[in-house]
């Protein structure tokens, strides 16, 4: 599983540019915990560890239980 997320990363990249970053972008950091978690998840199915099924649903899934941090404004005393 280790190796699927260090794959999943390493796939977040284009390290063909010249001077491309080995890792992703933080702008892109949503994106890449999903790829990283569906990789680790179809990559526990795969070892027979999951506890459960892992479908062609699952990137949705993982959408829908991850955490979107939401703030609330800050304003300054007056």
């Amino acid at each position: 599983m280790l190796a699927a997320a260090a794959h999943a990363v390493a796939g977040q990249t284009d390290t063909t540019a010249p001077g491309a970053p080995i890792l992703p972008l933080i702008d892109r950091l949503h994106e890449t915990s999903v790829a990283v978690a569906v990789a680790v998840a179809r990559a526990a199915a795969r070892d027979n560890i999951a506890g459960t099924a892992v479908d062609d649903g699952i990137e949705d899934r993982v959408r829908a239980a991850m955490w979107r941090p939401v703030y609330l404004p800050i304003t300054a005393a007056r």
